[in-house]
C-alpha cells in the first residue's frame, strides 16, 4: 500500500488562498456600453406593458379561459381516479395497488381544489363523476365514459 503524506499546513493554506483568488477575480472593472435611446424607449415600452398587465391582474383576477380550464380538468383529475380504481379488480400487483391509492387521493385532493377555486368565483361547478361528461378536443366532442 503507498501511503500519501500532506502537512497540515499546505492544507490550511488551501481555503485562504481560494478566497483570495476569488476576490480577486471579483473585483475586474466591467465596461458597458450606455444605454441607446433604442434601449431606453423599449424599456419604457416593456415597463408599461409590465404595468398595464398588474393593472389588468389587478381588476381582472381570472379569465374565461381559467374557468374553462379548471372546468376540464375537474372531469380529467375524474378520468385518472376512474382510471385507477381498476388496479384491484384487475388484478394489479401490490405496488401498483397502492400506486393507484395515491393516484386517487391526490387527485381527489386537487379536484376539490379546483371546484372551490370554482365555487370562490361564482362559477358552475362541474360534478366529479366522468359517466356522461364530454369534452371537446380539437373542435370535435367526445364522450368521457
Amino acid at each position: 500500500m503507498i501511503g500519501i503524506t500532506f502537512s497540515v499546513g499546505r492544507w490550511a493554506t488551501a481555503p485562504l488562498l481560494l478566497i483570495i483568488a476569488m476576490t480577486a477575480c471579483s473585483h475586474g472593472t466591467r465596461k458597458t456600453a450606455p444605454p441607446s435611446p433604442q434601449s431606453d424607449a423599449r424599456a419604457e415600452g416593456e415597463n408599461a406593458a409590465i404595468a398595464k398587465a398588474r393593472a389588468d391582474s389587478a381588476r381582472y383576477p381570472y379569465t374565461a379561459a381559467d374557468i374553462h380550464f379548471m372546468s376540464a380538468m375537474i372531469g380529467h383529475h375524474a378520468q385518472a381516479i376512474a382510471i385507477a380504481e381498476w388496479a384491484p379488480t384487475h388484478d394489479a400487483n401490490p405496488s401498483i395497488r397502492l400506486l393507484a391509492e395515491r393516484i386517487i387521493n391526490g387527485q381527489q385532493d386537487e379536484i376539490a381544489i379546483m371546484q372551490r377555486w370554482l365555487r370562490v368565483r361564482r362559477q358552475p361547478v362541474p360534478d366529479a363523476r366522468t359517466i356522461g361528461m364530454k369534452m371537446m378536443l380539437n373542435g370535435v366532442e367526445h364522450a368521457m365514459s
